[in-house]
């Protein structure tokens, strides 16, 4: 990816992640240590170490974990944070370990707390995560200098529609802050956290990066220099773009075990309570529904109930062979027919699942697999929209317009089967796999209760 990202018009960095996998709980396709991070260290286009996730890993000082931190530290690069419905204890322990930044603040007196200490704190407005209104209003004359802004995942189609920081620019400024605040949020502020001493800002002995705007309060972008150059121009591109080819190993990611009726099968037998996964919409925190079984209209196994929103979710392995399946009940999706899933699953990126009816889970995993990765829409056994991310199960080599446009036949297959869903369910799913993010999240190895750092019954 480093090597593909240059003589772009556009700089690509790189932060080589900490938590591969997020946690011992889940099955990923790559193992990473301290000793493969190090030699990244040396590369101009690496500014730190990406998301350290783990908080048991960091508080109890498991000595990789250690290891990781202590060399980037040493490079004198930056080391990204994740803390997840943190305590001070814990946001002390971070900032004790030189983690300098984080991105998960939900509520104002989480910004404050880390600002407190000394870290920037990246204010998040994405697809699927939508803090910036909550927070935005913390930020001062004294403390806007350690606020940046970012995306944490936004999809293709929501950033031509919306754009980028530039959209939570616009946004900043509509909530009353001054522009050339909300504006250093994306550009100075980022540059000096990161070590990036010759960008964000226009002056001597900075690089000519620069955007020209039509209107300020609005933030239209009229054009875009690079370099002192101009490269883009009413939204027009001035210069040409060599597409190279992909190693063909990438492309083939997936090992699916042979999928059955029995597969995803949840016994109640002799259980009373029901451990649900609840979606928060446009959050990727979720709720712990805990549900009386003699409720449910089979006390033997369970079965959807579309009446109380319930429906199954599975993660499956797709890197390895295991064959592990995690099994789960979800509410809140609103979907009340077929199934819908994806290989986008953070952060192991394993298949996941949701859906009515076993038959449509199987099947949409079954043609997952056949396109090598992506997302899909199903409904009696029939592909309704799909999109195929050929590269790594994640990724796609595809024009953006046609990206777009599967994208858009994707949420209109979905409002086939979830006619009430007013948030993006592909996005939303593919964080219901990770075991870092409160409170209920579900792997290839089960239920998994965040705050209590361990799996759970999906009966008891």
């Amino acid at each position: 990816m480093i090597n593909l990202s240059k003589n772009l018009p556009l700089d690509f960095y790189f932060m080589p992640s900490s938590c591969v996998p997020a946690t011992h709980f889940e099955s990923s396709g790559a193992k990473l240590e301290s000793e493969d991070l190090l030699p990244l260290y040396n590369n101009e286009k690496v500014l730190g170490l990406s998301e350290v996730m783990n908080a048991p890993a960091v508080l109890n000082c498991d000595e990789n974990m250690i290891n990781k931190i202590w060399d980037a530290k040493e490079k004198g690069l930056v080391i990204d944070g994740h803390g997840a419905g943190f305590d001070e204890t814990m946001i002390n322990t971070y900032a004790t370990a030189n983690i300098v930044t984080d991105h998960e603040c939900h509520n104002a007196q989480e910004v404050i707390d880390r600002l407190r200490r000394g870290m920037y704190v990246l204010i998040r407005e994405g697809t699927v995560a939508k803090n910036l209104k909550d927070l935005i209003k913390v930020a001062s004359i004294a403390n806007s200098r350690r606020i940046c802004i970012c995306t944490d995942d936004k999809h293709i189609d929501d950033l031509i529609k919306n754009g980028s920081v530039n959209h939570s620019i616009r946004m900043c400024i509509s909530y009353g802050l001054k522009p050339e605040t909300a504006i250093q949020m994306c550009t100075l502020n980022p540059s000096e956290c990161y070590n990036l001493k010759h960008k964000g800002a226009i002056a001597p002995g900075f690089i000519a990066d620069f955007i020209i705007l039509d209107d300020l309060e609005e933030f239209k972008i009229d054009s875009v220099y690079k370099n002192g150059k101009l490269v883009v121009k009413e939204n027009k591109l001035l210069c040409n773009i060599e597409k190279k080819n992909i190693k063909q190993h990438i492309k083939n990611s997936i090992v699916l075990p042979s999928l059955n009726k029995d597969s995803f099968c949840i016994d109640l037998k002799d259980k009373s309570i029901l451990n649900a996964i609840q979606i928060i919409p446009n959050k990727l925190e979720s709720n712990h529904l805990k549900i009386n079984i003699d409720d449910l209209k089979n006390k033997e196994k369970f079965v959807v109930d579309l009446e109380k929103d319930l429906i199954k979710i599975a993660v499956i392995e797709r890197h390895n062979g295991t064959e592990n399946i995690g099994l789960g009940v979800i509410n809140g999706l609103n979907i009340k027919e077929g199934a819908i899933g994806t290989t986008i699953a953070h952060d192991s990126h394993n298949i996941i699942l949701a859906g009515c009816n076993d038959e449509d889970m199987i099947f949409a995993a079954n043609e997952l697999k056949n396109i090598g990765g992506g997302i899909i829409v199903v409904k009696n056994k029939k592909v309704l929209a799909s999109i195929q991310l050929e590269i790594g199960g994640l990724i796609t080599g595809r024009d953006s317009k046609e990206v777009i446009s599967g994208l858009d036949k994707l949420h209109e297959a979905v409002n086939e089967i979830a006619p009430d869903i007013n948030f993006n369910p592909f996005l939303t799913l593919s964080f219901l796999s990770l075991p870092v993010i409160p409170v209920l999240k579900i792997t290839d190895k089960g239920l998994f209760d965040v705050t209590k750092f361990k799996f759970i019954e999906s009966a008891i």
